[in-house]
């Protein structure tokens, strides 16, 4: 991002917003940028897992002197290792001591328990009203909150099509014939296949009398895989879409930060990434970030910020992040104890990929 801005020209004189209350993103001659309450550009250098109880840091006796002094250290520890910012899972006794912070909303996760479904119907007539009320209870507290840098609606969705392609139209396609998601996906497959119901056999390699009577198989073939991340891109959009409107509407001033959705190329629909304000992309295993946000970029210039999971040390291609259009910052989610367990190794590895990207980024203000 720092050096294609340079590039460009437009930049020659400093970057810099009205002064606000919250962070903002702004894209400029194809340049996404993270604006500071006050009007600075800035990474996100986010750290997940940041938790006052750890293998490190066993006591459960949490007096409020404690924790002070536990947070104190934490944050310090955060700050020598060239991280900003606080993951969305963090304790929330961290916020408020002189780090930004996000949150995660998890808004799937909370609508799949409160229905007991294994997923949910967007179509369905009361969705949008129960999502907002689940909006509305996490995210109005803190609408005035300076130390936020937005939200997630979700830290990754068990029905992502990049890593799940046929979740949905199976799920839609067992609902009740009544149910309005039922519905949705068959008229979704008689319009794909324009009432034909012999080619929709053909295709699938099944036999059903309409439309109406099909199941998604249990061992697809390809046509039918095809058809089932068209289908649930359709749901995706529609859930994006419906997260991002309740979320401005309670709280126009903070950011959606989007679901930590996995990306591959097959399965990626272009509408998809433009809805949040910053698309989260959380990496699939054995994923390459570069490879990862130069496809995005080849598919829209947005804001985007990665989330990486794990113990593995980072692989080299993080270092040429700073050099990516498109590119406003990742967050780190350690799979164990980073302070003197398992990760600790990878956390000196990002810090100094951290003090790396804070360096190309200053050079270039």
């Amino acid at each position: 991002m720092l050096a294609l801005a340079i590039g460009c020209g437009w930049v020659a004189a400093p970057l810099r917003a009205q002064s606000g209350q919250f962070y903002q993103v702004t894209t400029r001659g194809g340049v996404a940028w993270l604006l500071s309450p006050r009007g600075a550009p800035t990474l996100l250098l986010g750290l997940n897992r940041v938790l006052l109880i750890t293998p490190s840091a066993p006591r459960t006796d949490l007096a409020p002197e404690y924790v002070d002094q536990r947070a104190a250290h934490l944050v310090s520890a955060l700050e020598a290792a060239g991280f900003n910012t606080l993951g969305p899972d963090t304790d929330a006794d961290l916020w408020h001591r002189g780090v930004p912070y996000t949150q995660t909303l998890e808004l799937s996760r909370h609508l799949q328990a409160d229905q007991q479904t294994s997923l949910v119907d967007v179509y369905a007539a009361d969705y949008a009203e129960k999502l907002r009320a689940l909006v509305e209870a996490a995210c109005r507290p803190r609408a005035h909150d300076p130390d936020l840098v937005g939200y997630f609606s979700d830290d990754g969705l068990d029905w992502d099509p990049a890593s799940h392609p046929t979740t949905a139209l199976a799920y839609y396609l067992g609902l009740p014939l009544a149910a309005p998601g039922r519905q949705r996906a068959t008229d979704f497959l008689r319009d794909r296949y324009h009432s034909d119901i012999a080619i929709f056999n053909r295709t699938w390699g099944i036999k059903v009398k309409d439309f109406i009577d099909a199941a998604f198989p249990a061992a697809p073939n390809a046509a039918a895989i095809h058809d089932a991340v068209a289908f649930a891109n359709q749901v995706l959009l529609r859930y994006l879409q419906t997260a991002s409107d309740a979320i401005h509407a309670t709280d126009p001033n903070h950011l959606y930060l989007g679901a930590s959705l996995g990306f591959a190329p097959a399965t990626a629909a272009s509408l998809e990434w433009n809805i949040p304000d910053v698309a989260s992309v959380g990496l699939l295993p054995g994923q390459d970030p570069g490879a990862v946000l130069s496809g995005l970029q080849d598919i829209t210039p947005h804001p985007l910020l990665l989330e990486a999971h794990g113990c593995d040390l980072p692989p080299a291609s993080w270092r040429s992040m700073p050099g990516l259009a498109a590119w406003i910052g990742y967050v780190w989610s350690p799979s164990a104890d980073w302070e003197t367990g398992p990760c600790a190794a990878a956390m000196a590895a990002w810090a100094q990929i951290n003090h790396a990207a804070a360096g190309a980024h200053n050079s270039a203000r």
